[in-house]
């Protein structure tokens, strides 16, 4: 059957959308997740559980601490899946989007514009962060017990928005800079997704937004 496509921008402000796997209209719902602390200007997403590669996007990103909004679709069944995570930088609302490119992570997955989750969950945070995430989580095993808290968190029931189990986290870690690592859980679950940048009128970036693959995007290079 055939889908019309939709605007990625439509997707931040409309209340239905398409949603590829079922062909259905469903009810979109907005929350606030976390607030994203970033330090340096470069930003991260990937899979927080799983090789924790270096990937952050090659833009160059406002510094400051940021509002992280989870959109949720709930379809006719009353299944309710994750449709995207997006990082609010202004206020404005974007005019264009585009692609957000990594820096490295293409060279293993073979996308330059996407990252691989195999835990069912993603995160957005400083490059800064990266290792202080590390730390947190491999000090041992994968039996230590601040990785099996972060498990906790994610998958426990207290947080729940979907099929599974699955919900999500923010991590904030005892240093003087604040840095946090905001943890969502990824549409269907594993796959490689895309993240894009929205821009205002002027060319500054007032998005960052990852989608994962329940929305009927068509993804532009």
């Amino acid at each position: 059957m055939f889908q019309p496509q939709l605007n990625l921008a439509e997707a931040t402000t409309a209340v239905t959308s398409l949603v590829k796997e079922y062909n259905v209209i469903a009810h979109l719902s907005r929350q606030l997740i976390g607030q994203l602390v970033t330090t340096s200007g470069a930003i991260m997403a990937c899979d927080p559980l799983g090789k924790l590669q270096d990937g952050a996007f090659e833009e160059v990103f406002p510094k400051g601490n940021f509002p992280v909004t989870l959109c949720v679709a709930e379809l006719p069944n009353h299944l309710r899946v994750s449709a995207y995570a997006m990082v609010e930088f202004l206020p404005e609302q974007p005019t264009t989007w585009e692609l957000a490119h990594l820096r490295s992570l293409h060279s293993a997955t073979g996308y330059k514009h996407a990252f691989w989750v195999d835990s069912g969950t993603a995160c957005f945070m400083d490059l800064e962060t990266l290792a202080l995430l590390k730390d947190y989580l491999l000090v041992s095993s994968a039996a230590d017990a601040h990785r099996l808290q972060l498990i906790q968190q994610v998958f426990g029931d207290q947080n729940q928005v979907g099929g599974a189990g699955i919900g999500r986290a923010v991590l904030a870690f005892a240093q003087a800079s604040g840095l946090t690592c905001v943890v969502f859980p990824t549409g269907w679950g594993d796959d490689l997704y895309s993240s894009y940048l929205g821009r205002t009128v002027s060319g500054a970036i007032c998005r960052l937004l990852t989608e994962f693959n329940v929305l009927d995007i068509e993804p532009k290079d």
